[in-house]
C-alpha cells in the first residue's frame, strides 16, 4: 500500500461501526492477535485461503498417487499342494488335467509340453509394462502320454530375443505414386480391334 493512502475498511467491519486500525494489530475479544486469518470461521479470505490450501494438497496427492503403478497379474500356476501330487509316470495327461486343470498352453510344434504360466507386470502412467514376476510350470509327457518331468521357470530363467531388424530384398522394381497411377496408360489395347 503507498504511503499516505487510505485503506479501506472491510465491509463487516464497516458494518459493525470499526474504526480503521492504522498500522495497530486487531485483536480479537480474548486480546490475542487472530493472526492472517482471523480465526473467523466466517472471514471470507481465510475461506478462500484454506480452499486454496485443500486444492493444492488433493492435487498433490493425486499427482503422487499417479506415480503408483498399477499391477496386473495374468495366467495361473497352480498350488504347490496339487503339483506335489503329480508324479513321474503315475499321471496321463487326463490326470493332469483333473489335478491342475487346462494348461496355459501347449508346446508349438507337438503337445508333449503343457505350460502354466502367470506374470505379474506393472505399468506406470503411459509407459509400456514391465514385467516384474514370472513362473512357468511346464509339465512335459513321453511318447505314453505319461508325465516325464515337471520344470519350473522364473523371470530369471528367460532368454532375450532381439529380433533382426534387416529386410528381405525382393524381386521386381520399385515404383514412384506418379508411375504406379499413369504407368498403365495405354497397355492394354480395346476388345474391337
Amino acid at each position: 500500500q503507498a504511503p499516505g493512502a487510505r485503506r479501506r475498511l472491510p465491509a463487516r467491519a464497516a458494518a459493525r461501526g470499526q474504526p480503521p486500525q492504522h498500522g495497530a494489530a486487531r485483536l480479537d475479544s480474548g486480546g490475542r492477535s487472530p493472526g492472517v486469518c482471523g480465526g473467523s470461521i466466517d472471514d471470507v479470505g481465510c475461506a478462500t485461503m484454506s480452499g486454496l490450501r485443500f486444492s493444492l494438497v488433493l492435487a498433490a496427492i493425486a499427482a503422487l498417487s499417479a506415480c503408483e503403478g498399477r499391477v496386473a497379474v495374468h495366467g495361473f500356476v497352480p498350488n504347490p499342494e496339487l503339483v506335489a501330487q503329480i508324479a513321474p509316470g503315475a499321471q496321463d495327461r487326463l490326470g493332469v488335467e483333473a489335478i491342475l486343470g487346462t494348461p496355459s498352453a501347449v508346446a508349438g510344434f507337438d503337445d508333449a509340453t503343457w505350460y502354466y504360466i502367470t506374470q505379474k507386470s506393472r505399468t506406470f502412467a503411459f509407459f509400456k509394462p514391465e514385467i516384474v514376476e514370472q513362473e512357468i510350470l511346464a509339465v512335459r509327457f513321453d511318447d505314453a502320454d505319461r508325465v516325464a518331468a515337471l520344470d519350473r521357470y522364473t523371470l530369471d530363467d528367460r532368454r532375450v530375443v532381439e529380433p533382426v531388424d534387416r529386410q528381405t530384398p525382393t524381386a521386381g522394381n520399385e515404383l514412384t505414386l506418379l508411375q504406379q497411377l499413369f504407368g498403365n496408360i495405354g497397355r492394354f489395347s480395346t476388345a474391337s480391334q
